[in-house]
């Protein structure tokens, strides 16, 4: 098994309870996370399979680290980022995108302008506009303003979702 790979235990204890003694300070730019959907690590970005042409990131407990690259020292609401895998198989295909010639996402290279780039949203607004670890976002992609969802095991984008991603520090 790749080290990038962490299998999260099966635990009963929904991710908020394994976050309490978990790093809950600003985001940093290039940080491993873990992103899980709604909190439920059941349903976070996992293992990346390849397709014919692509790599297609899953969604499962056999989670996987990615990092949000973005200009400045702190991750802040509305801040537009890069969100890449760790994962060393994908090669330099390594940054998500929402593209039309597919209805799931894929990591590809960082070519790809607007589809490549995530809007993140705080659910719960800080007064300073910092985002932490712990806190749960929106991911809305830019090129299609459609917020990153999970689909029957694959991510995908869609319109007005409530489709908030528990950011855990890896």
């Amino acid at each position: 098994m790749s080290p990038n790979v962490d299998v999260m235990p099966e635990t009963a204890a929904p991710l908020s309870e394994t976050l309490k003694a978990a790093d809950s300070s600003v985001v940093a730019p290039d940080t491993d996370v873990y992103l899980a959907f709604q909190g439920d690590p059941a349903q976070s970005i996992a293992t990346a399979y390849s397709g014919i042409s692509y790599w297609f990131p899953t969604v499962g407990r056999t989670r996987i680290k990615a990092q949000f690259g973005f200009r400045g020292q702190e991750l802040k609401d509305a801040a537009q980022v890069k969100l890449s895998t760790t994962e060393g198989n994908v090669g330099n295909n390594n940054v998500l995108g929402a593209f039309a010639d597919k209805h799931e996402c894929y990591y590809y290279q960082d070519t790809q302008g607007n589809k490549q780039l995530w809007q993140v949203t705080a659910e719960s607004p800080r007064p300073d506009g910092t985002i932490h670890y712990g806190d749960r976002v929106l991911l809305t992609n830019l090129h299609y303003n459609q917020q990153l969802v999970p689909e029957q095991g694959w991510l995908t984008t869609k319109s007005n979702q409530e489709a908030f991603w528990q950011i855990e520090k890896a």
